[in-house]
Order: C-alpha cells, then structure tokens, then sequence
C-alpha cells in the first residue's frame, strides 16, 4: 500500500497546475496566431499597411488637402469582409489574453506547491512575485503618464502649458521607473528559468531542464530587436516542454517509479 505523504500530495498537485498552465499558454498562443494570421491575410490589408510604412518613409504626404495627397478607398471597401473577419480576430485575441492570464495564475499557484515540496524550487516563486510587482509597477506609470497627457492636452488647448523642467524630471523619473520594473520582470523570469532546470534534480522529468533553458533562452531573445519571434517560437516550444514533462512526471508519480517521496 502507498502512502501518500504531504510532500506527495504538493508535488502531485504543483505538477497537475504546471500542465493546465502549459496547456493553456499554447491554447492562447495558437489562437493569438490565428487572430493576427486572420487580419494580415485579408485582401489590402497587408498592401495598406506597406504603403502607409512607404509614405513615412519618403515623406510623402499622406493628408488631405496637402499637395500630392491621393485618395485612398475606405478600408471597408477593399474587402466586404472586413469588419466581420476583425471582429472575430479581436475575439480571438481576447480570449488568447484570458488564457494567457489564466496560465499565469496556474504557474503561480504551482509554484507555490512545488516550494512547500521542496525549498530549492522556492526561486521560482519568488520569481513569478517579481513579474506580478514588475507589472504593477509599469501599468502604474503607463496610467500615470496617459493621465499626465491628457491634462497637459487639456492646458495647452486653454495656453497654459505645464511643460517645464520639473516636468521633465518627473517623466525621466517615471521613465526611470518603469525600466526598473522591466529589470524585475527579467529578473523573475530567470529565477522561474532557474526553477525548471533544477527540478530534475528532484528526481523529475528530465524535459524540464530542456524546457529551462529554452525558456531562458527565449527571454534574453525577445530583449534583442527584430528577433522577437524567435522569442515566442521559443516560448511556445518551453510550455510545450513543460506540458509533456509534468504529464510523464505524474505518470511516474502515478506508478511510483521514479521518485523518493518523503515528508
């Protein structure tokens, strides 16, 4: 007979909300996909948006009543279609944004089970707590300097602008800030990076080394411009890593093969 320890019960669990997180981080990946591939894939779309790049490019003016200025059909009438095909992509992209939150939490609360199952893993909950911190952080300056716009819009349309070097301080301050927070968000990422690499070490799937690196590798990726696809390739092929590692980990959990468990 099997005993079921409390340090079974965390591991068993941690790895179950591992999976779903994964599971759900692919599911928003694939129909974000679908919902950007649906908008770029529609007759002019992609020619519209060429042209007006081109136009930026060479000055041409775009306005009109500027000399030079050449109509241009409205969008809707390049493709009957349209409005339909964007909503149904706005859809999509909302519901990716829903899972992709849902993901996070699971991950979360995972690594939560997998630090009371053994301390060591514990960096990878104190690195999702930097991320949670580091968006707070930057949604608080993103607030605080729209708000800011807005009111300098409002003085300058009555001639009083506030402009000044108090507020140029103040938005390199805000700036200041929010790189901070972006420093706290690499930072936690590494340490869940760290956490997937040292979970073989316990006796798991060997995959979540593998699943590590990639991550961590998809991370510093995604800081080097012009490169951030690569970057979500990468971070599609660690979750999906994370998945099967955490199914075949609570296989062997199941069967009892591979593990030492001890309270």
């Amino acid at each position: 007979m099997k005993v079921v320890t409390n340090a079974t019960h965390e591991l068993r669990r941690g790895l179950n909300r591992l999976k779903l997180g994964a599971l759900f981080y692919i599911t928003a990946f694939i129909l974000a996909f679908v919902g950007i591939a649906a908008i770029f894939s529609l007759p002019g779309v992609f020619s519209l948006i060429t042209q007006s790049f081109s136009e930026e490019l060479s000055g041409s003016p775009a306005l009109p009543g500027l000399p030079g200025y050449t109509p241009r059909a409205p969008l809707i009438a390049i493709h009957p279609k349209l409005l339909a095909v964007l909503g149904v992509s706005a859809l999509l992209l909302l519901i990716a944004g829903i899972l992709g939150v849902i993901s996070f939490v699971l991950w979360f609360m995972a690594t939560g089970d997998l630090k009371r199952y053994r301390k060591r893993l514990g960096i990878g909950r104190t690195g999702m707590i930097l991320q949670i911190l580091a968006v707070i952080i930057i949604i608080v300056c993103v607030v605080g300097l729209i708000a800011f716009s807005a009111v300098s819009a409002g003085q300058l349309i009555f001639e009083k602008p506030l402009f000044g070097a108090s507020t140029v301080m103040m938005v390199l301050g805000v700036l200041g800030v929010v790189v901070i927070g972006a420093i706290l968000a690499i930072i936690g990422s590494i340490m869940f990076g760290l956490m997937l690499m040292r979970m073989p070490e316990e006796g798991l799937d060997s995959g979540f080394k593998k699943a590590g690196i990639i991550y961590l590798v998809g991370m510093v990726t995604s800081l080097i411009p012009f490169v951030s696809l690569i970057s979500w390739i990468l971070d599609l092929t660690s979750a999906v890593l994370v998945y099967r590692s955490s199914k075949r980990s609570l296989e062997s959990l199941h069967e009892g093969t591979s593990f030492l468990l001890e309270g």
